[in-house]
């Protein structure tokens, strides 16, 4: 009998076992995700972004076998799910269509009737199984997984800007990655404003590294990159995140900006064959003109609260 149930973090065996169902999510692409433990679970958790969205957890006995996570985007209700693989397909369906049910009451709490599910890669597991339950949908690449093809393209930055790597705690450049990352990002549906407090616990758990963008002392700009050991037990590296102000767009920076990145973690990590990103469909061809091929696509289903489980 499975038992669907709203989790607020502080529990060690949970944590553990979220984070072992998220490592099974990500095994069809096991290169291209972290591997997470208890402890990364309780860091989300601090996260402002991620406390003040609405989570919950399925159990089969005491065993989690799934969880959902609902928030308030732009102009929709933001969903992404995660079912264990090895649950028996007629399992699997009845999970999902037990948590799109939650998740539709709380979409229905937050005032909107439309709903971006966000589904896996396209022809994945979770992605049959989701489009399984609902009566109604139209679905679109939500972003693209796009590995590094190994040639470094060479770009001549823009005059008069700055580039520096991060790689120590700067409170001050922190701050003003917040404002870079709040304003760049705000665009997208799915967004969720970020805190100065969020990008130290980012700092202090995940050690990223910072190329910033300089104007006259401005941050203008910045590109996060991240290595961990993923779930095949290699070390990958990821282009996490790349935002330039509005106001100094259409100037070369991003290009520089990550030209940089796929330098240092090729001639500094060392990843050439493991370096990757995650590309939002306007921006593919950018990638692309930067040495990134498009790997496989990540799905976003966009349906309506009627079309959802009972």
């Amino acid at each position: 009998m499975m038992s669907l149930e709203s989790y607020y973090g502080g529990d060690r065996v949970v944590d553990s076992q979220v984070a072992q169902l998220y490592n099974k999510c990500g095994s069809e692409e096991p290169w291209a995700h972290r591997t997470l433990e208890a402890k990364d679970i309780e860091n989300l958790f601090r996260l402002s972004w991620f406390s003040s969205s609405l989570f919950a957890v399925l159990r089969l006995d005491r065993r989690v076998v799934g969880f959902i996570r609902v928030w308030m985007g732009r102009s929709s209700c933001e969903v992404w799910l995660c079912v264990d693989p090895d649950l028996p397909e007629v399992l699997r369906v009845e999970a999902v269509e037990k948590m799109l049910s939650w998740a539709s009451a709380r979409c229905r709490e937050l005032g909107t009737p439309q709903l971006s599910i966000w589904s896996g890669y396209r022809f994945s597991y979770m992605h049959r199984a989701i489009r399984s339950v609902l009566t109604w949908y139209v679905e679109d690449v939500g972003s693209m997984l796009m590995r590094f093809s190994g040639k470094v393209v060479d770009v001549e930055p823009p005059p008069n800007y700055r580039f520096s790597v991060l790689d120590s705690v700067d409170t001050e450049v922190l701050r003003s990655v917040v404002e870079v990352y709040n304003q760049a990002f705000s665009i997208y549906d799915w967004f969720s404003p970020k805190s100065f407090e969020d990008i130290l616990t980012e700092f202090s758990w995940l050690r990223p590294i910072y190329i910033v963008a300089l104007r006259e002392g401005e941050v203008v700009g910045y590109a996060m990159l991240n290595t961990f050991r993923a779930i095949d037990g290699e070390i990958s590296a990821e282009v996490v995140e790349l935002a330039v102000k509005p106001r100094y767009r259409g100037r070369g920076i991003g290009k520089a900006l990550l030209h940089y990145a796929t330098l240092y973690a090729v001639d500094r990590l060392g990843v050439r064959d493991r370096l990757f990103l995650l590309a939002v469909p306007e921006l593919i061809k950018f990638y692309y003109s930067m040495g990134y091929t498009p790997w496989r696509e990540y799905m976003v289903i966009r349906t309506l609260l009627t079309s959802l489980p009972a």
